[in-house]
């Protein structure tokens, strides 16, 4: 399990990544590593289940926010377009739209 919130409020802070990374070549590495929200969400409800610490439950509820669930989907789903997109480029493959 990963370390959310803490993971997730990290990766608002970016102004320290973009001044040292200004490519976000790290950034979208780390989104591409981290383990979804979704994922994290099912083990704590399981945790949850059996028994109801209240840590277990303050983190459940930061990963059940719809705009948390939101953000991470978003961060997903940019780098892996970004990374298809270079991916792209690389191969050599062609614009078959004109």
């Amino acid at each position: 399990m990963s370390s959310w919130p803490g993971e997730l409020w990290a990766s608002y802070d970016l102004s320290m990544q973009e001044a040292l990374d200004p490519t976000g070549d790290a950034w979208r590495q780390q989104v591409r590593q981290r383990v979804s929200i979704e994922l994290d969400r099912e083990a704590l409800a399981r945790l949850i289940e059996e028994d109801a610490d209240e840590a277990e439950i303050s983190y459940y509820e930061a990963v059940s926010d719809p705009q948390a669930r939101m953000i991470d989907q978003a961060q997903r789903s940019y780098a892996g377009q970004y990374r298809r997109h270079v991916r792209h480029r690389t191969t050599g493959a062609t614009d078959h739209n004109t």
